[in-house]
């Protein structure tokens, strides 16, 4: 039996709720990708791309939080964690970006960058002038900075310019 799209949408909005996707508690932000994870494994492709703006910045956020998270135990732990399991978070989190890529019909998460970018860079940087170091949005935004391609970043540049934090 497929899954009532309505309800699908009312979960993916329950989940892409500031106060949920911005929360600061570990155990949230790591059941948050689980559940993202999860419902990308199970959502018809349809209902993927009808939530994918939602789900993208959900995942951009926990990216950025994982891979900030990641680079403050340094280099060689990081580099350490990285050889040995390829699990972490931030890479979890990686793989959820190319899946949702994917379930929309893209190569990857650079075409995903592409076709939210705009979208994506005005609501993660609205916000720009109160980021602090922890800001999920600061997060969000340089997780899209990273996985966006080179025309894509190109294309963002004169916006990303502007932002002043």
């Amino acid at each position: 039996q497929q899954p009532d799209p309505q309800v699908l949408q009312l979960l993916v909005a329950a989940l892409a709720a500031e106060d949920v996707r911005c929360s600061e508690h570990a155990g949230v932000q790591l059941q948050l990708l689980s559940v993202v994870t999860n419902m990308l494994l199970w959502m018809p492709d349809n209902a993927c791309k009808a939530c994918a703006q939602q789900l993208y910045l959900t995942l951009l956020q926990l990216h950025g939080t994982f891979s900030a998270q990641q680079e403050a135990e340094g280099p060689p732990a990081a580099a350490a964690a990285a050889a040995v399991d390829d699990s972490s978070s931030a890479s979890r989190a990686a793989v959820a970006l190319q899946q949702l890529a994917q379930r929309c019909g893209l190569a990857g998460s650079g075409q995903l960058a592409e076709a939210h970018a705009q979208q994506m860079l005005g609501q993660l940087t609205a916000d720009a002038d109160s980021w602090s170091a922890g800001s999920a949005n600061l997060r969000g935004f340089m997780s899209l900075i990273r996985t966006a391609e080179g025309p894509c970043l190109a294309a963002l540049l004169p916006q990303i310019a502007q932002v002043r934090c």
